[in-house]
Formats: C-alpha cells, sequence, structure tokens
C-alpha cells in the first residue's frame, strides 16, 4: 500500500459501492468502525478522504456513538470538505437488520441506500 500515489497515509475503503448512474452519489465508501481509534488516526483517516477524488460519499457504521463524536471532532480538527465529499453515519444494528433501508444520518438530513439508488424527481 505504501506504493500507491497516494502515498503511506492513503486510506481504503472497508468496502466502495458503485452505484448506479443517476444515483445520488454514485460512488460510495462504507466504513464499519468496531472499535474506538484514537484520535490522531481518526484525523489522518479524515485528511486522507479528504483528497479521495473518487469517492463521493464516506459513510461510517459503528455501534457506539463516541465512534461518531469522535470522526465528528477530526472532521473539524482537519478542516474536512463535507460541501464536497459528505459524511454519514449510520448504526451497526439498523445495517445487519436492513442495509438498503438502514438510516444514513447526513448534514443535511437522513436518508437511505435506497434513496440514493432510487431518488426522487
Amino acid at each position: 500500500m505504501r506504493t500507491t500515489r497516494e502515498g503511506r497515509g492513503a486510506k481504503f475503503p472497508d468496502l466502495t459501492l458503485v452505484l448506479k448512474d443517476g444515483a445520488t452519489y454514485r460512488k460510495v465508501a462504507l466504513e464499519l468502525e468496531l472499535s474506538k481509534k484514537n484520535f490522531d488516526r481518526c484525523k489522518k483517516m479524515m485528511l486522507s478522504y479528504s483528497n479521495k477524488k473518487n469517492i463521493d460519499v464516506v459513510v461510517y457504521i459503528a455501534e457506539q456513538k463516541g465512534i461518531f463524536d469522535r470522526i465528528a471532532r477530526a472532521m473539524k480538527d482537519v478542516n474536512y470538505p463535507s460541501w464536497e465529499r459528505p459524511v454519514g453515519f449510520s448504526h451497526l444494528k439498523d445495517w445487519e437488520t436492513d442495509p438498503m433501508n438502514a438510516p444514513i444520518y447526513l448534514s443535511n438530513g437522513v436518508c437511505s441506500l435506497s434513496d440514493w439508488i432510487n431518488p426522487k424527481k
């Protein structure tokens, strides 16, 4: 991974979804966070995503509110460009139950993968 163009600190999503043409977001990075990372690691992760031109939205899936809080704080600290590449937060239990309709909390509202695939005109 150190030989990538992005260099040593490159972040690769846990899963990348490429949605059909016409979807609200075409390339979705999913991050499954099962444990709380230290703050510096969160900042590095957000810096890496701030430079990824091939990702349209990042969704963090976790069980603990503290994980979401730490990521949000890291976003502020690195001046993450959320207007250019939004970040969403979603609860793991919702993804285990129904991933297509699991609520994704963005700064401008709540949506789901289903909403992104079939946007209302």
